[in-house]
């Protein structure tokens, strides 16, 4: 499957990049990788076959430049050397003391706070009994509501409301659990955007960003060394 053509900014002009069998391959130099394929994208020297060619080797160079998960269990480790382990807590005990006092208190304020509300509001007596000085009420009521207990009423619905309110943030406050480390994602190389280290061509010194696979101004295969510049391949 053609993948890419190198344009005329290369001295490979014309030269095609394939897929076949899982493996990226440049014509008349033998198997590159997707990274390699994206580092040549990223300095301009390509045109792609179609609109997906890009996505698709940017998705292998990514795969290809992400590390694997490791995991390891206490049973991989040795016994000398298990008991140095700390035990990690269990999701349901990731709350401190004080949070799950915190939830037990606002649970309480909230049901007492709740209660308090209703018997204010609907069996809270501001009536008072009249008393008549003849006895008889002529048509008068025989309770009248007393100002005093229709604002002790009305202090009562507050305060409890107020109560329940602190109670429900107690509890938010006790049920927060700390959220788990987000990992940082892995950029693969090959599609970073500040610019990379450079090298220079030991056979036409050219310059190129360092880590391609083949020389892209005469086509040299390079390896490269710790000190940067890349050496010519034997």
């Amino acid at each position: 499957m053609l993948v890419a053509t190198f344009g005329p900014a290369t001295g490979w002009v014309g030269k095609k990049i394939t897929h076949d069998n899982g493996q990226f391959a440049l014509e008349g130099h033998g198997a590159i990788t997707a990274i390699d394929v994206m580092e040549y994208d990223r300095q301009g020297f390509l045109d792609w076959a179609t609109p997906g060619s890009r996505a698709f080797v940017g998705a292998k160079a990514q795969a290809a430049a992400s590390p694997a998960p490791v995991t390891m269990g206490i049973a991989a480790v040795s016994p000398g050397l298990a008991k140095d382990i700390p035990d990690t807590p269990a999701a349901g005990d990731s709350r401190t003391d004080g949070q799950k006092a915190a939830s037990i208190i606002g649970l309480l304020l909230l049901v007492f706070g709740l209660l308090a509300a209703i018997y204010f509001a609907a069996i809270f007596d501001v009536s008072v009994p009249v008393d008549y000085q003849d006895g008889a009420s002529y048509g008068m009521p025989d309770r009248v509501n007393n100002i005093g207990l229709m604002s002790d009423r009305q202090n009562g619905i507050i305060f409890s409301f107020a109560a329940a309110i602190a109670g429900g943030v107690l509890m938010v406050v006790g049920r927060k659990r700390a959220r788990p480390p987000v990992a940082s994602s892995v950029a693969a190389p090959a599609l970073a955007g500040p610019a990379t280290a450079k090298g220079i061509c030991n056979a036409c010194g050219g310059v190129m960003d360092a880590g391609v696979a083949f020389c892209p101004h005469c086509g040299q295969k390079l390896s490269w060394t710790s000190a940067g510049p890349p050496a010519d391949a034997t």
